[in-house]
C-alpha cells in the first residue's frame, strides 16, 4: 500500500504474495519437509522474497496509471520497464540456489532448493498471475488512490487535493505554463 498508493493494487499484490507463499509451503509439505529450526528459517525468508518481484511489476503499473495510460498500456510499460531486470534477478538468484543444492550440508541443501522454487514462482505468478489481474480489473480512475480516500475521508474535494495531473505532450501545443520538469 506503501508503495503503491492505491488500494486495490495492494489487494492485488497482496494475494498474488499469499498465492506465492502457499504454493511454495504446499510444495514443501508434499516433499516431506517437516517443520523444525531450519525450515522455520526458510518458510520466514519466504514472504520477503516473493514480495520482491510483485512490488516491483506493481509500483511500474502504478506510475504508468498516473501517466494517463489505459490499464493494458500501463501492464506494457510494467513489462517493458521491469521484465528484464526482473527475469534476470529470478535467473541468477535461481542459479545460486542451485549451486547451493550441491553441498552436504542440509541448511545450504534445504536453502538452496527454497532459492530455486521461490525464484520459479515468485517470477512467474508476477507475471502470469499479477499483470493479468491488473490488466483486467486493475483500478482505471483513482477512486482507489489512497489520495483520493483520505481526501474523501476528510470531506474535502479530491480533485483538489494539490496533485496536478501529468502532462503529455502531443508535440502540438507548447507546455503549460505552470509546468515544471521533474514533477
Amino acid at each position: 500500500l506503501v508503495m503503491t498508493q492505491n488500494l486495490l493494487i495492494a489487494a492485488f499484490a497482496g494475494s498474488v504474495i499469499g498465492l506465492i507463499v502457499a504454493c511454495i509451503t504446499g510444495i514443501l509439505v508434499l516433499s516431506g519437509w517437516t517443520l523444525g529450526v531450519i525450515q522455520s528459517i526458510i518458510f520466514s525468508c519466504a514472504i520477503g522474497m516473493s514480495i520482491d518481484f510483485v512490488a516491483h511489476l506493481s509500483h511500474a503499473y502504478g506510475h504508468g496509471l498516473e501517466s494517463g495510460m489505459e490499464p493494458f498500456e500501463a501492464v506494457s510499460k510494467a513489462v517493458a520497464e521491469m521484465g528484464p531486470s526482473i527475469t534476470m534477478a529470478a535467473t541468477s538468484t535461481a542459479i545460486a540456489g542451485a549451486v547451493m543444492m550441491l553441498s552436504v550440508t542440509l541448511f545450504l541443501w534445504s536453502y538452496g532448493q527454497f532459492m530455486v522454487m521461490i525464484m520459479f514462482f515468485a517470477w512467474l505468478f508476477a507475471f502470469i498471475t499479477l499483470l493479468p489481474m491488473l490488466g483486467y480489473a486493475g483500478p482505471v480512475v483513482r477512486m482507489t488512490s489512497l489520495h483520493y480516500v483520505i481526501a474523501k475521508l476528510k470531506g474535502e474535494d479530491p480533485a483538489a487535493s494539490g496533485k496536478k495531473p501529468a502532462w503529455k505532450p502531443t508535440g502540438a501545443e507548447p507546455a503549460p505554463a505552470d509546468f515544471q520538469e521533474g514533477l
